[in-house]
C-alpha cells in the first residue's frame, strides 16, 4: 500500500525520482567501494544517520 502511494508520486515528481534514484545509485556506489573493506567501527551509524536526517531535511514536502 505505502510502496503504490510512493511509486505512484514518484511517478509524477521529478525532483523527488532525482533524489530517489541518487540515492539508489549511491548506496550501489558505496556497496561496491566498500566491499573489499571493513567499514570502521561508526561509520555506518553515522552515514543512516546522515542520510535519515537528508530524508528529512528542509527541502521535504
Amino acid at each position: 500500500m505505502i510502496r503504490a502511494r510512493v511509486e505512484r508520486h514518484l511517478s509524477g515528481c521529478n525532483e523527488c525520482t532525482d533524489k530517489a534514484t541518487f540515492r539508489v545509485h549511491l548506496k550501489a556506489l558505496i556497496q561496491v567501494k566498500c566491499a573489499e573493506h571493513e567499514v570502521p567501527d561508526g561509520l555506518r551509524d553515522r552515514l543512516r544517520t546522515l542520510l535519515a536526517s537528508a530524508d528529512t531535511g528542509p527541502d521535504q514536502g
